[in-house]
């Protein structure tokens, strides 16, 4: 629970969060803010029992990461999948709303400056590049450490989890410290959309660069496999037979205007949708006993040849379904997956 003056002291944190967040601060020196609240002596043992007793756990696929000076080192506990991240000091912040507790904070520090070298959990943060307008707003609304020109395409991270475990390595003197990449840019990395695609092959690019600078293991984007050899002849086989199934239905229905439904549509706006109106013609038909006009209709040349161009298609839309899974493809409409 928390005291008196520890909400005296996220009060006054927020306070000044406020006047000198605009979208915008040097993270490296607005952490120094945070100073009076790493010395308030905090119980490692309360607030990080599992880490106090060193009982950290690490799961399949997991490793410690390290951030620190020396012996003063923090660990985080992250996944090798290559969602791991360092951060430079000035570039990593929490999202409005976080809430930072000084004896929590200052357990933690205080592990770290004492040598314990504590390992935790990683928080997980939503990651990006620094914009020209983000440096603007920053000039416009942080009076004492604005960003500038050298800031832009920087790799930022808002913290949205894991605030105290995260800013922890810089309070004790890192000059970096590690998040999890969250989903939303892990799935924005792995399948940009198309209006996306330029600004996540540069986020890619950064995150690939800062992950290699600290040796951890690199977010990697699955390779597409080569299309099969056989894969374009086969769509345009698929393609020809579609087209010449909607002729046949467009020709039967001109044979038998007779089957329209009635005067509520033009000839051509049938024509858009053949098969539709046969249908339901042919449906009231059948409810009607008429057994001649379906006859008449099932009988007709252009039936049998509708009759075997729609095999044909079937067949080959079979072997592009399996065309395109060997392609890496989506199946059902050819685009990546």
């Amino acid at each position: 629970m928390s005291t008196p003056l520890a909400l005296a002291a996220v009060a006054t944190l927020a306070a000044a969060a406020s006047l000198r967040r605009g979208r915008g601060s040097r993270a490296a020196d607005a952490w120094l803010d945070l100073e009076y609240m790493a010395d308030r002596g905090g119980d490692l043992h309360e607030h990080y029992p599992q880490t106090a007793a060193g009982q950290m756990q690490l799961g399949s696929g997991e490793q410690v990461f390290w951030a620190g000076r020396g012996y003063r080192k923090i660990g985080y506990v992250g996944p090798t999948d290559g969602r791991m991240v360092p951060i430079e000091a000035r570039y990593a912040e929490p999202i409005d709303g976080n809430i930072f507790y000084p004896e929590k904070l200052s357990a933690l520090v205080g592990a770290v400056r004492d040598g314990d070298q504590p390992v935790v959990d990683s928080g997980y943060a939503d990651l990006m590049l620094l914009s020209g307008q983000d440096v603007r707003e920053s000039q416009e609304y942080d009076d004492e450490r604005p960003w500038d020109s050298d800031d832009i395409g920087a790799l930022y991270a808002d913290v949205r989890d894991g605030n105290h475990r995260t800013m922890a390595a810089l309070l004790a003197g890192s000059d970096f410290t590690w998040v999890r990449m969250s989903d939303s840019t892990r799935q924005e990395l792995l399948r940009p959309s198309p209006a996306r695609k330029r600004a996540s092959d540069k986020l890619y690019a950064a995150i690939r660069r800062a992950q290699r600078a600290h040796g951890a293991p690199l977010i990697q984007r699955p390779r597409r496999k080569r299309a099969h050899p056989d894969l374009a002849r086969a769509t345009k086989q698929h393609d020809r037979l579609k087209t010449r199934e909607r002729e046949l239905y467009q020709e039967l229905l001109r044979e038998f205007e007779d089957l329209g439904d009635g005067f509520a549509w033009t000839l051509e706006q049938r024509l858009e949708r053949p098969q539709l109106f046969l249908r339901q013609r042919l449906g009231r038909a059948r409810d009607e006993g008429d057994d001649t006009l379906l006859d008449r209709y099932f009988d007709h040349p252009l039936k049998t040849q509708l009759d075997r161009v729609y095999e044909q298609k079937r067949k080959a839309s079979d072997r592009l379904w399996e065309l395109r899974k060997a392609s890496g493809l989506d199946p059902r409409t050819g685009e990546p997956q």
